[in-house]
């Protein structure tokens, strides 16, 4: 199988949250935003043994049950929520051995997703590090087309199934439920773009990817090889949260047979 099609990925199935008090995450609103009562900068740091107790359940005026890593318990229809942002919009930049650009839109509090990916080798001389694709998951179904390689893949996934009929489904998000079962370690707390971001890294063999995240929305990705240090940075460059978002954003390239996985 695709690497990409592994469950939603490091950057996106390693979900969590991060606050700010000053955070300007309504700067490009178009909507009126849902804000976690407590999204602070003071942001608890929660133990991942087996003896963590429950993360805080806070509720807002309009009845949203938060965690404390500021995702919801659940959308307000009742689906499970790995964002902490209803929709949103975020262009990110590559840096250091790779050039090109990434734009991520989702809604439904990640519900579904859409990720488009171009990349190419800096300097370009080299062979290596070509990219051209797009991932669409709905939280059942995932897609992945890479236009490089001329090849479509879909598959259908359990972890929201298996999340809702856990114990932690009562007072825990999804988003951060996933990132704790990726063992993904965390780093200390960080602010990017003007927001308190959670920091997690997790390596695999000589590749270490380092994670930004803002109420469980990659910000920033750092993969780094241990024998010859920084390979690439992915940064986001703008950010636009509760924007509208159209159908089509999540319909999946025809341009190639899909092959289920």
């Amino acid at each position: 199988m695709i690497r990409h099609l592994l469950p939603l990925a490091l950057a996106t199935l390693l979900v969590t949250g991060c606050t700010d008090r000053n955070d300007d995450a309504g700067k490009h609103d178009s909507t009126t935003a849902h804000n976690a009562p407590g999204d602070t900068g003071a942001m608890p740091v929660r133990r991942t043994d087996s003896t963590s107790p429950p993360s805080p359940v806070i509720p807002d005026s309009a009845g949203i049950r938060w965690d404390a890593d500021s995702i919801p318990i659940r959308t307000p229809d009742g689906k499970p929520a790995r964002y902490g942002v209803e929709s949103g919009r975020v262009t990110m930049a590559y840096s250091g051995d790779a050039k090109g650009d990434r734009t991520v839109v989702w809604d439904g509090w990640g519900d579904r997703e859409r990720r488009e990916t171009f990349r190419q080798p800096n300097p370009e001389y080299k062979s290596t590090g070509f990219d051209h694709s797009v991932f669409i998951t709905d939280g059942v179904d995932q897609s992945y087309v890479s236009f490089m390689q001329k090849k479509a893949q879909h598959r259908r996934t359990t972890e929201a199934e298996r999340y809702l009929s856990s114990p932690d489904a009562a007072n825990r998000s999804f988003g951060s439920v996933m990132v704790e079962a990726a063992g993904a370690q965390r780093l200390a707390d960080t602010m990017f773009l003007g927001r308190r971001c959670r920091v997690i890294s997790r390596t695999r063999g000589d590749m270490t990817t380092t994670l930004t995240m803002w109420r469980g929305i990659v910000l920033r990705e750092e993969v780094r090889n241990q024998r010859q240090g920084v390979r690439f940075v992915l940064e986001a460059t703008r950010i636009e949260t509760n924007v509208p978002v159209p159908e089509s954003t999540f319909t999946v390239p025809t341009d190639f047979p899909i092959e289920e996985k």
